[in-house]
């Protein structure tokens, strides 16, 4: 048991917990604030995509902070001259006028942090931490975009046999999963919804930005399958 890496989870675990529960006095939720804050500063339209790159958070959750923003009057959506099914929004009086008023607010802790740290060890953090966010998305996502039927190439590659993605019913997927394999159902249905929004693509983005923080080009699914090849071989159903 790595004593250090557990002691540095629970203090990277309570600095998240903290920032979270930071008490904020908003008519609107904090992910709400962010969105108000992030079409103010935008000198081009927003669209929801944007958004959802941006947090990123599924299409979903942006359509609804959207509609509790219109709802409320902060925003307002402008059809597509185009294409009537998409739309741009747009700040209003009313939302501009919340975010000057709520600005201090919103970022607070973040201004508590540099007073007290200084300058130098604030600006030290947040380099860091840019440093690590690229490291975990360059993890999560890589340096390439697949679909299924191609990571699948990829393990029939290193494993010498060959392996296919047979494109499961969502419905079949989550009742195998539930009653034969004995998951828990609440795990099963955030994957089924993790596969839907994989499916429309929403994983596909690819960015420079790892290099440019960090100077090392993002390995390849292949690498990554390489150094975790235990977890692909035949006979690992885990």
């Amino acid at each position: 048991m790595n004593v250090d890496l557990i002691n540095s989870a629970d203090v990277i675990g309570m600095f998240c917990r903290l920032h979270m529960n930071s008490k904020r006095d908003f008519s609107i939720r904090p992910s709400e604030m962010g969105v108000l804050i992030y079409a103010q500063k935008q000198s081009c339209a927003v669209t929801p995509l944007m958004i959802s790159q941006f947090f990123n958070i599924s299409k979903p959750s942006v359509s609804l902070m959207v509609k509790s923003l219109t709802k409320q009057g902060f925003l307002i959506k402008e059809s597509s001259i185009t294409d009537k099914r998409s739309y741009t929004l747009v700040i209003t009086e009313k939302g501009e006028n919340l975010v000057e008023s709520s600005f201090i607010e919103y970022f607070k802790a973040v201004k508590l942090l540099k007073e007290k740290m200084g300058v130098d060890k604030f600006g030290q953090l947040v380099d860091l931490m840019k440093i690590a966010n690229c490291i975990l998305e360059e993890e999560n996502t890589g340096s390439e975009a697949l679909d299924y039927f191609q990571v699948a190439d990829v393990l029939s590659k290193l494993n010498n046999r060959k392996i296919t993605y047979v494109k499961p019913g969502l419905l079949k997927y989550r009742n195998y999963y539930i009653k034969n394999r004995g998951l828990d159902k609440g795990y099963v249905n955030v994957t089924v919804m993790l596969y839907i929004m994989t499916r429309l693509g929403t994983a596909k983005t690819i960015t420079n930005e790892f290099f440019k923080l960090t100077g090392k080009n993002p390995r390849t699914f292949e690498d990554f399958a390489k150094a975790n090849i235990g977890a692909f071989m035949k006979g690992n159903d885990n």
